[in-house]
């Protein structure tokens, strides 16, 4: 016998369902075993032909019980919710036998009313109870100001989503242990924009940490960017910087404002000198030596003679000075002889374990980029003339003033002029 209860929940059904069907009541027949369908199951036996549709049969089978309703349809036997009578005929007899509700939970879609199939006429009260699939304290939880809590029965806002978000903002948590490791949150600040940030364990402090403004602009540790990316802090970049129009990369990099890996900037202290011009993004470029190789030293090795180095572009310098050494080291000329291109090529520098050893004479423009670059490089003497490897003809070739104005020009191939060595990178 099913527990009292239960007999009176399925008699207040048959009080309910009796003012529109048809109904009869067969309790405790044993004789009714499984309702497996087939020709051993009796209610298949029961002659629906006189039955009208809509008629209700409540079954006690011994271990469950089960509300079926005759409908009308040509449904497949699916035991024990779908029976198909015997005196099943399509179209003249298409009637069989729908189990509404089961005492068994795991007869999915008949253990309970089907709220799709209704229309409300008020407001549904959960009454501190989460709204679930299998009835457990999980799911949806609306509190009493109507702040909704998804996997969590204390919602802190709006929308508060345990291992998720939260809406004022949205708040996301991950929880390990029962402690809380991690808060995020996405919200909007007082002038309207959009703000990533941080928020403590409790919920009522939060730090801004990425704000995109009304403008487009985006914040990096400020909350009020003043460009369409404003950082404040330090950066870090392992690829180039690049854009539609060309970075001025003397002017960016020289604020030593951006680290970028594998590239240089002006005033570095770089391979066994200073760096005082960059190309390429900072990857290639000018060193200069430290000091100066001579304090007065002639261009020529005693003879005057056509070298044909022309050349005063940037690295012309390096084919310059090994013709002049070339040229005016023939058969007859000094061969222990100094001059100014010699000096640079003779000269050797060691740091941080490296032996650099590849310097020359500058041509006429990489000397007044050093020039550009004095100040930064450091250890020039003002007012006096250093020697390019760019010659003007067979006696005179070019120099650079380093005084202010840095006018260029010509001079004797003897005259003793400073001299300071660049290499490239």
């Amino acid at each position: 016998m099913p527990n009292k209860s239960l007999v009176c929940l399925l008699f207040a059904l048959i009080a309910v369902l009796s003012a529109q069907s048809n109904y009869e009541i067969l309790f405790n027949r044993p004789d009714i075993t499984g309702l497996t369908g087939g020709g051993a199951t009796k209610l298949d036996g029961i002659p629906t032909t006189g039955l009208a549709v809509g008629t209700v049969l409540i079954i006690y089978d011994g271990v469950e019980t089960r509300i079926y309703r005759l409908t009308a349809g040509t449904d497949a036997e699916s035991s024990p919710t779908i029976i198909r009578p015997d005196d099943f005929v399509n179209p003249t007899n298409a009637k069989v036998w729908k189990a509404r509700i089961s005492s068994d939970p795991t007869e999915v879609g008949y253990s309970g009313d089907n709220l799709g199939n209704h229309t409300a006429t008020q407001n549904i009260r959960l009454g501190g109870h989460y709204l679930s699939n299998d009835g457990d304290n999980e799911g949806v939880y609306v509190d009493a100001t109507g702040r909704v809590g998804i996997g969590t029965a204390t919602p802190q806002t709006l929308m508060h989503l345990s291992n998720g978000f939260l809406l004022r903002s949205f708040f996301m948590s991950r929880t390990a242990n029962g402690l809380n490791q991690k808060n995020r949150f996405i919200g909007v600040d007082a002038n309207g924009g959009m703000t990533f940030g941080t928020v403590t364990d409790d919920f009522l402090t939060a730090y801004n940490q990425v704000t995109f403004d009304n403008n487009g602009n985006v914040g990096i540790g400020t909350t009020t960017p003043a460009a369409k990316l404003d950082v404040s802090g330090n950066g870090k970049f392992t690829g180039t910087v690049s854009g539609a129009d060309a970075v001025n990369a003397s002017e960016f990099i020289t604020k030593g404002q951006l680290a970028v890996l594998d590239s240089h900037y002006i005033g570095e202290s770089y391979g066994g000198g200073t760096v005082f011009y960059v190309y390429d993004r900072g990857r290639h470029g000018l060193i200069a030596a430290t000091a100066d190789q001579s304090t007065g030293i002639q261009w020529y090795n005693g003879i005057d003679r056509r070298t044909q180095t022309t050349g005063d572009g940037v690295l012309a310098g390096e084919m310059n000075t090994a013709l002049i050494i070339a040229i005016q080291s023939q058969v007859g000329d000094n061969q222990l002889g100094i001059f100014a291109a010699k000096i640079c090529a003779n000269y050797s520098v060691t740091a941080d374990g490296v032996t650099y050893g590849d310097w020359y004479l500058p041509s006429e423009n990489e000397l007044n980029l050093l020039y550009l670059q004095r100040a930064l490089v450091g250890g020039f003497t003002a007012d006096v003339n250093y020697w390019s490897s760019t010659e003007y003809n067979h006696a005179l070739a070019w120099y650079q003033s380093f005084a202010v104005g840095g006018n260029q020009f010509y001079d004797a191939k003897d005259v003793a002029n400073y001299v300071r060595a660049i290499r490239s990178f």
